[in-house]
């Protein structure tokens, strides 16, 4: 999921770092230098909740992004319905109960 989402923003003019201490977050930077931060999950079925330690780390990811001035947004690939991602920034991923597939998302595969 990384390497599609870096190749993903590379597509659309980002200048993307994968730093390897992150594990599934990758940095970028926009054409017009807008720094963003992605956290990177998979679900192999149609909605999810966070468990408490995503959401721990959804938090912590939020707080490096607003350190560094960085755009937060957690990226979740479903693998049902016919794989989709679903882009949402990370304070509205907190508040969510419930992460569907159904809202939306980027038709994948």
């Amino acid at each position: 999921m990384v390497q599609e989402w870096a190749e993903y923003l590379e597509g659309r003019g980002h200048e993307v770092r994968v730093p390897e201490s992150l594990g599934n977050v990758l940095l970028s930077r926009n054409g017009r230098g807008k720094r963003y931060r992605w956290l990177l999950l998979h679900e192999a079925g149609p909605s999810r909740r966070l468990t408490p330690a995503e959401r721990e780390t959804v938090e912590r990811q939020t707080r490096l992004a607003r350190k560094a001035r960085e755009q937060a947004y957690l990226v979740l690939k479903f693998e049902r319905p016919e794989g989709k991602v679903v882009v949402l920034p990370m304070g509205r991923a907190i508040s969510e109960h419930r992460l569907s597939s159904d809202k939306g998302g980027i038709p994948w595969d």
